[in-house]
């Protein structure tokens, strides 16, 4: 039924489509990385899936990642180059993939 209203601002929405339960959902309480910080934890809501790590050429070595199943750790030394820097973390489970990306930022 039509239902738009303008002196109401009603108007029509589409439902979402239905979760087809492919998609992979990750979670982290935080979208930062303290430099020499600690580690910081990211959920999948898929298990067995394959994490990766991908920073600017040249500060690779200065980022770590841990992970087991649905969980995945990152954490990054303490090196003030790093501040500012961007780094991405991918989650993949077969031909399907997510990411959060991350600011190093400082510990002040």
């Amino acid at each position: 039924p039509n239902t738009d209203n303008v002196d109401l601002m009603i108007a029509d929405y589409f439902d979402n489509p239905e979760d087809t339960g492919k998609e992979i959902v990750l979670s982290c309480e935080k979208d930062e990385l303290v430099i020499g910080g600690s580690k910081v934890n990211i959920k999948s809501n898929k298990d067995n899936c394959d994490w990766d790590l991908i920073a600017y050429d040249g500060y690779e070595k200065h980022f770590h990642i841990e992970y087991s199943g649905y969980d995945c750790k990152i954490w990054c030394d303490e090196n003030y180059d790093l501040l500012g820097q961007s780094v991405k973390v991918v989650c993949y489970s077969g031909d399907i993939s997510s990411e959060l990306i991350f600011k190093v930022v400082s510990r002040i």
